[in-house]
């Protein structure tokens, strides 16, 4: 009798658990499913247009995605086209519940998302032709061709201490930078005998450093490279065994981290080249930062600290910014018509007047993406695009002046803001997290907790051996993962 009872309890929840993991299985499998309906009979026939907007931020962003709807619904409303508004927070819905609802209810088609873009990554692939909206073709080049049309972009501009470039007798001219150009400006200085503390900072951009001369650093979801396995594996293995030379050439093969700081600290000349603290106003510094340049409290602040130091946009704060995406699948073709009422530069102008102290004022909260017309006056540029507001000293016209050549006119500087922009982070940082990994397990195998790669050599076969096995499992659980 017993053991009839047990045989009969196990059978119960042998049964439970099926059910469960069934119902799991089958969640998860809905949502693939409706992410990826054609314009079959998957979901039912819905003409009405939906418009799916997450605010995971109050305050400033939020009051510019809700003047974005009522846009939305205004235009609606008088050309009487049925407008269903779907928005959350995170007082209301976790960004993951909302990503699992929004996905599903695109089944039913004609769906717009207003979003932060690092939420749109995961309908990169599904997204509408956006050559059928008419203002898509003011669209600044380098934003084209993209899975969704930004409304504005913010940028964040890091200051350097022009005196580290002098100390090394490098040209401070450059006042202004990419990214990259700052990795290459790092580089230099190391030839010249720059020894960089190895913190998690310098870390991660000598490690970001190879990933760009691989061209990998700035990656995402139609990226070839990562769907040929051969040529992903070979190009993690140029990146492992390059970070290791450098590191065995620049810091003597020390492989330990000094500190948790977040400053770029130059042993030799004893200076900071970049000084991480977002409370200091000199760090940010062009139009479309955090931290506006029309900010008159902080006028003579910012007239000291721009002297003798450089700038780089850092592509780390680029995605805090309200982005258009359509879905592909469409029944109502009137759904353009109201893509093309939101993505425009009025709106572009829109976003950036705020209520400050009850009062509209107009400030440098995002840079264009649309083809400056009717901006030029909000942002105080003449027709060659010259900040011209004579209220801000002649250095601060000038730099501003700078920002606005890279990031409307310089197209290979503008290419690499954007393909930042577009770009997946968590790519980057499973990449990053990974090479790094690696080169800590070389280390460890070479001289235990020391951690030193002096006795580093990419020619010896035990180490080739490890990085190949490594890069053999990353590639293929990256396969399953994020295919």
């Amino acid at each position: 009798m017993k053991k009839r009872l047990i045989i009969i309890i196990l059978i119960i929840m042998f049964t439970a658990t099926s059910i469960f993991l069934t119902s799991c299985v089958k969640r998860n499998n809905e949502q693939i499913n409706n992410v990826q309906a054609d314009d079959s009979n998957k979901a039912s026939s819905n003409n009405k247009i939906q418009l799916w907007y997450y605010i995971f931020s109050k305050g400033i962003y939020e009051h510019e995605i809700l003047n974005i709807v009522d846009k939305a619904k205004q235009f609606c409303e008088e050309n009487k086209i049925p407008l269903e508004i779907n928005g959350y927070d995170r007082d209301t819905m976790s960004k993951e519940d909302y990503i699992l609802k929004r996905n599903i209810a695109m089944a039913s088609g004609n769906v717009i998302i207003i979003d932060n873009i690092e939420n749109l990554h995961t309908i990169a692939k599904h997204h509408a032709d956006y050559t059928k909206v008419d203002n898509y073709n003011n669209l600044i080049d380098e934003y084209k061709d993209r899975f969704c049309i930004p409304l504005g972009v913010k940028y964040e501009a890091i200051s350097l201490q022009n005196e580290v470039m002098q100390y090394y007798d490098i040209s401070t001219e450059k006042t202004l930078m990419t990214y990259t150009d700052y990795l290459e400006l790092k580089q230099a200085m190391k030839i010249k005998g720059a020894k960089f503390e190895l913190n998690n900072k310098e870390y991660n951009q000598l490690v970001e450093y190879y990933m760009y001369k691989n061209n990998f650093l700035f990656l995402n979801e139609d990226d070839e490279t990562l769907k040929d396995k051969n040529e992903f594996k070979k190009i993690l293995k140029n990146i492992i065994i390059g970070s290791c030379n450098d590191i065995l050439l620049y810091n003597d093969g020390d492989l330990k981290i000094k500190n948790e700081a977040r400053d770029i600290y130059d042993k030799k000349s004893d200076i900071i080249l970049d000084i991480d603290n977002f409370n200091d106003i000199s760090d940010i510094i062009i139009p479309g930062s955090y931290n506006s340049i029309v900010t008159s409290s902080q006028h003579g602040k910012y007239q000291i600290d721009i002297i003798n130091k450089s700038f780089y946009i850092n592509p780390y704060g680029l995605n805090y910014s309200p982005n258009l995406y359509l879905y592909k699948k469409i029944t109502d073709e009137r759904i353009f018509d109201l893509v093309n009422h939101i993505a425009n530069e009025e709106t572009y102008i829109m976003i950036q007047t705020n209520v400050v102290n009850d009062k509209n004022s107009f400030i440098h909260r995002y840079a264009p993406v649309f083809k400056i017309d009717k901006a030029k006056e909000y942002l105080k540029l003449n027709d060659k695009l010259e900040f011209v507001d004579d209220y801000w000293s002649t250095d601060i016209r000038k730099l501003v002046s700078l920002s606005y050549e890279m990031i409307v006119k310089n197209e290979e500087g503008l290419k690499e803001i954007a393909d930042a922009y577009f770009s997946n982070f968590d790519y980057n940082f499973e990449i990053k997290y990974f090479i790094k990994n690696t080169i800590n397990d070389i280390a460890q195998k070479l001289s235990g907790d020391a951690l030193s790669l002096e006795k580093f050599n990419p020619e010896d076969g035990e180490i080739n051996k490890l990085i190949d096995k490594k890069v053999d499992e990353f590639v293929t659980n990256w396969a399953v993962y994020n295919n």
